[in-house]
């Protein structure tokens, strides 16, 4: 179970949404296997407010998700990010307490 989950909404520049969303994936291809602790991810559009994203990253711990936030890679990653939004993202930490359904895949 993750120890460490942080959520984010940030609002995405005008026509910039798709832009946004292959970001995500360049990160998960580029980044991923670089970032210790990391569980998983997952990052919404929104219906009523379409240049609206928010999403939830899962880390084994604090200390990883911390690290990987210090990497310099990391750094270029998030900046280029920012450059596609109206300003950076909100982020809330935290410890996670109760998660319930089934895992992606499951029957």
């Amino acid at each position: 179970m993750a120890e460490h989950v942080s959520f984010f909404t940030a609002k995405v520049k005008p026509g910039k949404r798709g832009v946004v969303l292959r970001h995500f994936r360049k990160w998960d291809r580029e980044q991923r296997r670089y970032a210790k602790g990391f569980l998983r991810s997952t990052v919404a559009v929104g219906r009523e407010v379409p240049n609206e994203i928010r999403g939830v990253v899962y880390w084994d711990n604090s200390r990883n998700y911390y690290t990987n936030a210090r990497r310099p890679a990391q750094g270029q990653w998030h900046q280029e990010l920012v450059a596609l939004l109206n300003g950076s993202p909100r982020w809330w930490d935290g410890t996670l307490g109760v998660q319930t359904g089934r895992s992606r895949g499951s029957a």
